[in-house]
């Protein structure tokens, strides 16, 4: 119910974004083995980067805002992963140092989400008298 959309309608959008990641990924795989895959990452983050930028204004009444956001940031959502593979495979031939650096930023993560949310208690503002 966040932001007032009714649940069936969000479930709608979730589908529709994933009925066209499908449709990105499959395109995107197609794609690395034809072209540059350092323009596709930066056609691909571009256009990520254009899809959340234009989010906020997806919330405004009396449009179609968050269906146009569904299928472009779902056209690229995992779009990503196909040239980021074939990058790493054609520079390194193997995906060991890619695995060790995903490891170690994961692991950064998780310790990071610990401070997630949490707030520091303002100190109180009672005079000590005296």
């Amino acid at each position: 119910m966040d932001h007032g959309i009714p649940e069936v309608q969000a479930a709608g959008l979730l589908a529709l974004m994933g009925i066209f990641d499908l449709v990105g990924t499959t395109g995107s795989g197609w794609l690395s083995d034809r072209f540059d895959n350092r323009l596709l990452l930066l056609t691909y983050y571009g256009f990520r980067s254009l899809s959340l930028l234009y989010l906020p204004y997806g919330f405004m009444p009396g449009g179609h805002g968050l269906t146009i956001f569904a299928v472009f940031y779902g056209l690229d959502w995992i779009a990503t992963v196909p040239p980021t593979v074939a990058l790493t495979r054609t520079s390194e031939g193997n995906y060991d140092h890619a695995f060790m650096i995903a490891g170690g930023l994961c692991l950064i993560s998780a310790v990071g989400v610990l401070f997630a949310g949490k707030r520091r208690a303002a100190p109180a503002l009672n005079p000590q008298p005296g």
